[in-house]
């Protein structure tokens, strides 16, 4: 129980510093702590880490219209408003 929160607040924090290539690292210990993930948190922290890092204008569009998918397709998910925040956002 412990280790699972040690690596949610460390997923939280590169979730902070919009760190993708530190969010990306964290999801691959996310599966071999919880690999039946109910919560869907590995698809959310990747779609935003999809977000954070696509280099190009269609990449971006990608990124945006996977990231509208998980948000509107996991409405219990406690990373939806990251997802909204960090993708969806006009800012």
């Amino acid at each position: 129980m412990q280790q699972g929160q040690a690596l949610l607040g460390a997923l939280n924090d590169a979730l902070d510093l919009a760190d993708a290539s530190r969010l990306r690292t964290l999801i691959e210990h996310l599966d071999a702590l919880d690999p039946e993930d109910a919560q869907r948190l590995r698809e959310g922290y990747e779609r935003i880490a999809d977000c954070l890092d696509a280099p190009t204008p269609q990449a971006r569009d990608d990124a945006r219209a996977n990231a509208a998918s998980y948000y509107r397709d996991a409405r219990a998910s406690v990373l939806r408003r990251y997802v909204r925040r960090h993708c969806l956002s006009e800012s």
